[in-house]
């Protein structure tokens, strides 16, 4: 069972209803759940910002949890399941725009498969399979997503999360993102091709601006292939199925390799 259960209990607890209390024994009662739910979120907030200290610099995020902006996305808490077919890749108008993209594109993208061996085609499908060629990028804060995400797992899924923060914060203390305003996926990812926190080491300046910008569309490409290339993508199918499950899971690798067939033939 989750830890952070009794944190949305108590988003929930006045929508609840008890027929069988008198109005007034329904709201103490509530009022007890709702108080106990926030003892043990502050509890368990002060734990969190205790391991981040440890692990980073603690004057810097001391200031972070001062700030009233460090907080759950609630919106997190009641999300649909993300839909896995990806059946939207596969639509007429999805196709002749990822054909027109890899056109538009080839010269560069012909540069990246050189240069890290992954193909050009690969690059664009999982363009666009993450935010349909920079058309949505997200409007999450990625600090609160990352935040809310951790409290909502447990084991090994949650110090992932708390990985992911260390990174982030890591990022920001550096001035390499912006800790409050960066926004991105409800998953903590940012830019063109969505890097999480960790993933921000293998980010490559495509443009050669001397700048490392993933809403910069060469420097999101760039960084995409680096990153394939880096968990093993090699011309044998079973290495390219790994990497791709790297960046976002067996259904991804499915999808992604199909559209990029699909466009360059």
């Amino acid at each position: 069972m989750r830890r952070f259960l009794w944190y949305i209990v108590a988003l929930l607890i006045f929508s609840w209803s008890a027929l069988s209390c008198p109005p007034r024994a329904r709201a103490e009662d509530n009022q007890m759940r709702v108080s106990k739910s926030k003892r043990i979120y502050l509890k368990e907030r002060e734990m969190l910002k205790h391991k981040l200290a440890q692990a980073t610099d603690s004057m810097y995020v001391e200031k972070i949890f001062a700030d009233s902006r460090c907080k759950i996305d609630s919106t997190l808490l009641y999300r649909k399941p993300r839909k896995s077919d990806y059946s939207f890749l596969f639509t007429d108008t999805s196709i002749a725009e990822g054909k027109r993209f890899f056109a538009e594109k080839r010269e560069f993208l012909d540069s990246l498969e050189r240069e890290f061996g992954v193909d050009a085609a690969v690059i664009t499908a999982v363009y666009r399979a993450e935010t349909n060629f920079g058309r949505y990028l997200g409007t999450h804060s990625v600090l609160q997503a990352l935040y809310t995400r951790y409290f909502m797992r447990t084991g090994k899924k949650q110090l992932e999360e708390f990985n992911q923060l260390v990174c982030f914060l890591e990022l920001a203390r550096r001035d390499v993102v912006d800790v409050f305003s960066l926004t991105g996926s409800s998953a903590g990812a940012w830019g063109r091709t969505q890097f999480r926190p960790c993933s921000f080491v293998f980010a490559v300046d495509g443009s050669n601006d001397g700048y490392l910008d993933l809403f910069n569309e060469r420097d999101a490409l760039a960084s995409a292939a680096n990153y394939l290339r880096a968990h093993g993508w090699a011309k044998k199918l079973a290495r390219q199925r790994s990497a791709l499950d790297r960046y976002n899971g067996k259904m991804y690798r499915i999808v992604v390799l199909r559209y990029a067939k699909l466009i360059s033939s």
